[in-house]
């Protein structure tokens, strides 16, 4: 929880730059290559394919960037304490969901716009 009070103590700026970061990505890569190189998506607009690529990419890169000198930085923090040392990259990770709830809010509000109902093969895909 410190990890996310910390990460979120400026939470207007902290909300918009997770909601910026996707959306410009998302509208670079649906420019460049639905628009310019005609990636044919079918039925799906391309920015959909993207946006749903990009919410856990985004995560999954943050979350290992900043976990990865977690152990290093944070070291003083297990000396005081016993806890499992496994607990400092994963809090530091888990300071990150927030900002992939975020992105998948974003997701599910363009849903509705570009007329996408999801069907019930979503309920499979966490396997």
């Amino acid at each position: 929880m410190r990890n996310v009070t910390i990460r979120h103590e400026q939470t207007v700026l902290v909300v918009a730059w997770a909601v910026i970061q996707p959306l410009f990505q998302m509208l670079i890569l649906a420019v460049i290559f639905g628009r310019f190189a005609g990636v044919k998506t079918g039925d799906v607009p391309y920015t959909m394919i993207v946006s749903a690529g990009l919410v856990p990419w985004t995560f999954s890169s943050n979350a290992v960037n900043a976990a990865g000198p977690s152990p290093i930085t944070q070291q003083h923090s297990p000396a005081k304490i016993d806890f499992p040392r496994l607990f400092v990259p994963a809090a530091t990770a888990g300071a990150y969901l927030v900002d992939m709830a975020i992105g998948l809010a974003l997701y599910v509000v363009m849903l509705p716009f570009y007329r996408i109902t999801p069907g019930w093969g979503l309920l499979a895909m966490p396997r």
